[in-house]
């Protein structure tokens, strides 16, 4: 009697933390291409928000790239990262220059963190 009461009483804890570490993953995707006489664009943006099914904590990451072609035969690309968290936000942007080679001229990277409180 006492070592069924203990398999239950484990089983029942299992069941009723079971949800609290499954995870949920949501990703949505979005690209634009604009062509015209003076060149083309390229847009795309993903978003992917992760967390945990009684959303105790939530985490979502959205990046987006644009490519445009610059006056010398090149690609100029812009990437936008930014990722929030439950008192956190970080922004990443990445800024690059290409020749008409595909050679990089100028890269250039900027990092920016927001704390809640």
């Amino acid at each position: 009697m006492k070592k069924t009461a203990v398999g239950l009483s484990a089983l029942g804890f299992v069941l009723f933390t079971a949800p609290a570490f499954a995870e949920e993953q949501k990703t949505e995707s979005k690209e634009e291409m604009t062509t015209g006489k003076k060149g083309s664009s390229y847009k795309a943006e993903k978003t992917t928000t992760t967390g945990d099914t009684i959303k105790s904590t939530t985490d979502q990451d959205k990046v987006e790239k644009s490519t445009k072609k610059n006056a010398k035969g090149g690609m100029d690309t812009e990437t936008t990262r930014t990722s929030k968290h439950p008192n956190a936000k970080t922004t990443t942007k990445e800024k690059t220059e290409t020749d008409a080679n595909g050679n990089v001229m100028k890269q250039e990277t900027k990092q920016e963190k927001k704390t809640d409180k």
